[in-house]
C-alpha cells in the first residue's frame, strides 16, 4: 500500500471540511519538515484541526524523531498506516492511530488522539492562502475560491471578535471593580456600626444592665450608676437634691400662705 492511497483515503475522510497535503509543520520553517495531511472541521469559533502523518514501513515508524514538532499545527495528532503494521500501544499518549483496511478503501481507528488546546494558528491559515489557493488545476478552481473566500472571512471575524472580546473584557472589568468598592464601602459601615455598638454593650455591661433581655426599671439604673459615680460627685450630688428639696418646701409653704391670706 502507498502513501498516496492513505493520502487520498484522508481526503475523502474530510470531504467536506479544509484539507491540505504537506503542511510545513511550522509555516515558513520549511526545515522542520512538512504533515503529510492536515484538516479543519469548518466552524467559525474554535475549529477542531488534526494533523496526520503516513507511515508504510516499520523503519519509518521508528526513526521518525520530528513527529512532536508538529503537535503545535493541529488539535489532533494521528498516525496512519496500513493495518497492523503499528500497534496501538507503540503509539505515545498523545498521538492516535488510524489502520488503512488491507483494500484501502477505508481508514480504522485504532487509538484516539487527545484533544489539546493549541496557540493560535492565523500563520498556518495564511501560509494555505499564499501557497494553496492559487494552485489549482482548471477543474478545481471553484473550490479553491471557495476555501480561498471562507479563509479571507475567518481572518476578518476572527479580528472583529478579538476587538468585541477586548471591549466586553474592559466593561465586565468595570462593573467588578464598582461591585468591588461598594462591597468594600459596606463593609466598612457594617464594621463601624459593630464597633459603636460593642462599646454600648460594654458600657451596659459595665453598669450592670443587659440590653438583651429587660428594659431594668429606674431603681435597677439608680443601683447601677452608684458604683460609677466618683467619691467627689456624690456629695455634690447629694447636696444638691437637698438644696431642691429645701427650695420646693419653701415655695410650698409661700403658696400655702399666701392662700390663707386670700
Amino acid at each position: 500500500m502507498t502513501s498516496e492511497t492513505i493520502l487520498e483515503r484522508l481526503r475523502l475522510r474530510h470531504s467536506d471540511d479544509v484539507f491540505v497535503a504537506e503542511l510545513p509543520s511550522r509555516a515558513g520553517i520549511y526545515a522542520m519538515g512538512r504533515l503529510d495531511a492536515w484538516a479543519m472541521k469548518r466552524a467559525w469559533t474554535n475549529p477542531c484541526t488534526f494533523g496526520y502523518e503516513i507511515k508504510v514501513s516499520r523503519s519509518d515508524f521508528v526513526r521518525d524523531d520530528k513527529w512532536q514538532s508538529y503537535l503545535g499545527s493541529c488539535n489532533q495528532f494521528y498516525f496512519v498506516c496500513p493495518a497492523k503494521l503499528i500497534a496501538p500501544e507503540e503509539v505515545p499518549e498523545i498521538a492516535g492511530l488510524l489502520w488503512a483496511s488491507i483494500s484501502g478503501t477505508r481508514l480504522m481507528t485504532r487509538k484516539k488522539a487527545a484533544h489539546r488546546e493549541i496557540d493560535s494558528l492565523e500563520d498556518i491559515y495564511k501560509s494555505i492562502l499564499m501557497n494553496r489557493a492559487g494552485i489549482v488545476s482548471p477543474r478545481e478552481a471553484h473550490g479553491a475560491v471557495r476555501d480561498a473566500a471562507y479563509w479571507c472571512q475567518w481572518l476578518k471575524e476572527k479580528k472583529t471578535s478579538a476587538i468585541y472580546g477586548r471591549e466586553l473584557r474592559g466593561k465586565l472589568r468595570g462593573i467588578v471593580e464598582e461591585q468591588l468598592q461598594k462591597t468594600r464601602n459596606e463593609n466598612d459601615r457594617l464594621r463601624s456600626e459593630n464597633a459603636a455598638l460593642a462599646e454600648f454593650r460594654d458600657l451596659a455591661e459595665r453598669i450592670g444592665l443587659s440590653p438583651k433581655y429587660h428594659r431594668p426599671s429606674e431603681a435597677e439604673v439608680r443601683r447601677a450608676m452608684l458604683p460609677i459615680i466618683s467619691g467627689d460627685l456624690l456629695p455634690i450630688l447629694l447636696r444638691t437634691t437637698q438644696s431642691i428639696a429645701e427650695a420646693i418646701r419653701l415655695l410650698n409653704a409661700l403658696i400655702g400662705k399666701d392662700g390663707a391670706t386670700e
